[in-house]
């Protein structure tokens, strides 16, 4: 089951269990109808990706923005997310994840989420001598 051809509150429901970390919540907590209006959702969505949380991170953002009747823009979001995965999903990356014990999300492409893997293991690997 592909998990983008869920309905919206099933997104909601499985990946709000998923997210427990303090900076996970301290966007959340910060955003609000002024964020909804003047947000960029290509920034947002690049930044999400970058800092390695899963496209369905979206579903918490449009919960919070119907909360003030304000739409969120998916296709922007989807845009600077693919984005963002280009600059996350790298050899380099992953070793900055290995090297700071981040767990990872599976949010890579197949076709770079080896040299990602690759990284994250050398890093690993690195801590342990």
């Amino acid at each position: 089951m592909n998990v983008m051809t869920l309905p919206l509150y099933f997104k909601i429901l499985i990946f709000s269990s998923l997210f427990i970390s303090c900076s996970f919540f301290e966007v959340f907590e910060s955003f609000d109808e002024e964020d909804c209006k003047k947000v960029s959702w290509i920034k947002l969505g690049n930044d999400q990706a970058q800092q390695g949380f899963p496209y369905e991170r979206l579903a918490h953002f449009q919960q919070i923005c119907s909360e003030y009747k304000v739409s969120i823009n998916e296709e922007e979001f989807k845009t600077g997310y693919q984005s963002g995965l280009k600059k996350y999903c790298t050899y380099h990356r992953g070793y900055e994840a290995g090297q700071k014990d981040q767990k990872y999300l599976g949010i890579c492409p197949k076709d770079s989420e080896y040299e990602f893997l690759r990284g994250l293991q050398k890093a690993k690997r690195d801590k342990e001598k």
